[in-house]
């Protein structure tokens, strides 16, 4: 290896979303619910948000993995 060059010259940038849906975790909590998918937590306030997130994420995962790594936002 050439000690003048770097071993890596692309830049870092986010894992890529998967196009089968990550393993999904559930947890009531008293106001609202605690959502692990994959190794990411969310906390989702109402039943409703959580039913058109989680059918959004199963009906396309890998658009829905982008949205979150590009804006950090839920539907």
């Amino acid at each position: 290896m050439n000690e003048d060059q770097p071993c890596n010259t692309e830049p870092c940038r986010e894992p890529e979303p998967v196009q089968k849906a990550r393993g999904i975790l559930i947890e009531s909590l008293d106001y609202g619910f605690k959502v692990k998918v994959g190794c990411q937590n969310f906390a989702v306030e109402s039943l409703n948000k959580l039913l058109i997130n989680i059918e959004a994420y199963l009906n396309d995962p890998l658009e829905t993995e982008k949205k979150w790594n590009s804006d950090k936002s839920l539907l």
